[in-house]
């Protein structure tokens, strides 16, 4: 498991399992993470992003990425929870 931070981007290199990537767990409103799968393993080895307890583009559950070199950004807005700006 990574624990984001809020501004950081977090390049996803060579691994052999399934990463969870865990959202800050109180965001502040405008609050940006950015999530890249520089190692081209999402489709074989997903990455899991876990709102820790904030919704995902409008659910409660997590978002599963399986693209390779996917990349995007989620701004925290307060009253909707993370929110995709970028992919």
């Amino acid at each position: 498991m990574l624990r984001s931070l809020v501004g950081s981007e977090m390049c996803i290199r060579d691994r052999s399992n399934t990463v969870t990537v865990t959202l800050p767990a109180a965001p502040d409103d405008g609050d940006i993470i950015k999530i890249v799968d520089v190692g081209a393993n999402a489709s074989t080895f997903n990455i899991i992003v876990d709102g820790d307890g904030k919704n995902i583009q409008g659910s409660n559950t997590d978002l599963n990425i399986s693209i390779n070199r996917s990349g995007f950004e989620l701004i925290f807005l307060t009253n909707y929870g993370w929110v995709l700006t970028n992919k």
